[in-house]
């Protein structure tokens, strides 16, 4: 049987007709569709499922992109934010714009469709709110020494504590 166009309705009928225990078989014959095309709006759901799945969150951030973001441009959003500052939206184009040189010079319509969709799933306010959390928490007062010696101080009280 070939595959025949459905629209946007029907195929959203098929997906929860088949979500909700209705046989293969039976949507095949109520839509006359064939048992691959069946399959694939099936699948298609199934895999769409898994993929929201694995963008809910990626190491405690939003998702993959996010994180694998700010684990690269750290200390280059610290700078944008110590010299700028702005909303996330003025975060995004600053980053847009230092990309745009990049993928103008490449000629791989693929690789740059990879960056451009990458950019794009950024959460841009995650990115900014870190970055305000972690201003927030700087110490003016901090030294490696300072620092040091707190955690001697701390692990001299734990020996304490397990003594008595």
């Amino acid at each position: 049987m070939p595959l025949r166009k459905l629209t946007l309705k029907q195929t959203e009928q098929i997906r929860k007709a088949l979500n909700n225990g209705m046989s293969v078989t039976a949507v095949v014959h109520l839509y006359k569709i064939s048992a691959t095309h069946a399959y694939r709006i099936k699948n298609n759901e199934q895999r769409n499922r898994r993929k929201s799945n694995t963008m809910e969150k990626y190491n405690g951030w939003t998702n993959y992109a996010t994180w694998l973001f700010y684990l690269h441009h750290s200390e280059d959003v610290e700078n944008w934010y110590q010299d700028a500052g702005g909303t996330a939206s003025d975060l995004q184009a600053y980053f847009e714009e230092m990309y745009q040189d990049l993928i103008d010079g490449i000629n791989n319509i693929y690789i740059t469709d990879v960056l451009l969709g990458e950019l794009r799933d950024v959460d841009w306010r995650e990115i900014l709110k870190t970055q305000q959390e972690d201003d927030d928490s700087y110490d003016a007062n901090w030294t490696e020494e300072s620092a040091l010696t707190n955690y001697l101080d701390h692990v001299a009280e734990n020996k304490d504590r397990e003594r008595n």
